[in-house]
């Protein structure tokens, strides 16, 4: 006899009234384990659109199908609606024997034992084998709720042929809008794109990604990944990305938008990227309040890059009036090193307020000690591993 939890199907039935509709009908099966199915697909979109219940409900439910494998094979249909909900199921991240035990029926048609097979295989991690049988499979031709991830999986396993893998995923976002399978897809063609340099494209996956799923709660880190790909942009020499980003944050809460703009500020000095770090530094001035742990940051990503210019006084001074204490330890060490830095390429008379004439003075200095700036500015970028670590 199945074991249901009363409470957990009557949550995930409240989850479910706020996931969009797939427009698909209802189809009637005597199986519980298909109607399970469809209610892992419904929570696993709920979590999609920002419900962090969903995580935990999805998670028993699968675990409640994958631990009751031999009985879910009681009363399943050898047809093909089944044999593509159970593809679905294993695609989600069941476990591939069900797949497998069901595939090996007699009377199940081709194409569907293919299609679980592979299935099967995708899970089992046999990417040669599993393309082989899911690349006879047209996902327009199956259920909505499981074409996109035929779909998606095909797609993942096109990673030599990108002009193929995006127009599978392009299919996948298609097929099933509102749901994992196309916040899934969104966040990997925008990589997809930002691997092949195409920073038009990218843009454009990001904008509508925000769009379609600012409250998902896989947002976050695909954001984080995203504000990395600007700094890569920009030294591949694609700058310009600055303002397609500006607007894209501008749908993220503050708190957010600062720990991305950080994040970017660490990943632009880390590249050596003085415009692009401050940049970032300032909109994350912008965002702050004064005295906070935020804004001794920004102020320091800010003058990361000035030690060494004509505004050296100012610059120093501004580093000198950062609390060390407030800071992570990475920040912590790399304003060290620009205090250090900046000590020693200090020339002699000069102090730290003097601005009027710093740039002729700089212009004037005998030759070691124009030396000892350009070993500060390679000791600048040498901060590349400190900014490293900072920035992961």
């Amino acid at each position: 006899m199945r074991r249901f939890r009363p409470w957990a199907v009557a949550s995930a039935t409240l989850l479910l009234a706020f996931v969009p509709s797939q427009g698909e009908e209802a189809v009637v099966s005597q199986s519980p384990v298909i109607a399970e199915i469809r209610t892992l697909f419904g929570l696993q979109d709920a979590a999609a659109n920002g419900n962090a219940e969903a995580v935990d409900l999805q998670r028993q439910f699968l675990s409640q199908i994958n631990q009751q494998q031999q009985e879910d094979l009681v009363g399943l249909r050898p047809d093909a609606y089944t044999a593509a909900m159970i593809a679905g199921y294993v695609l989600s991240g069941g476990q591939p024997e069900l797949a497998e035990a069901l595939a090996s029926d007699e009377k199940l048609d081709h194409l569907s034992k293919s299609l679980l097979e592979g299935a099967a295989l995708y899970m089992r991690g046999d990417r040669e084998k599993a393309g082989e049988q899911l690349k006879v499979i047209e996902p327009t031709r199956l259920p909505l709720q499981i074409g996109g991830r035929v779909a998606l999986a095909r797609a993942m396993l096109s990673t030599a042929d990108h002009v193929e893998r995006e127009r599978l995923l392009a299919l996948a976002i298609a097929l099933m809008p509102g749901t994992l399978v196309e916040e899934s897809a969104l966040r990997r063609s925008a990589s997809t794109q930002a691997e092949l340099g195409n920073a038009e494209l990218f843009w454009n996956r990001t904008e509508r990604y925000l769009r379609r799923f600012p409250g998902s709660l896989y947002a976050p880190e695909f954001m984080a990944q995203a504000v990395g790909r600007v700094a890569d942009f920009e030294a591949a020499g694609k700058p310009g990305g600055t303002k397609r980003l500006e607007a894209v944050l501008m749908r993220l809460p503050p708190a957010q938008r600062r720990t991305l703009y950080l994040k970017l500020a660490r990943a632009a000095a880390s590249r050596n990227l003085p415009p692009l770090t401050q940049f970032a530094a300032r909109q994350l001035r912008g965002l702050s309040t004064g005295g906070s742990t935020e804004m001794m940051q920004a102020d320091l990503y800010d003058s990361l890059h000035d030690v060494t210019g004509s505004g050296y006084g100012e610059t120093v001074m501004r580093l000198e009036k950062i609390d060390a204490t407030m800071l992570e330890e990475g920040d912590r060490a790399l304003l060290r090193a620009a205090l250090a830095i900046a000590g020693q390429i200090r020339a002699p008379g000069m102090t730290a307020g003097s601005t009027a004439d710093e740039a002729a003075m700089n212009a004037a200095q005998p030759p070691e000690i124009l030396a000892l700036v350009d070993r500060a500015k390679t000791a600048i970028s040498s901060a590349d591993r400190l900014l490293q670590r900072v920035s992961q």
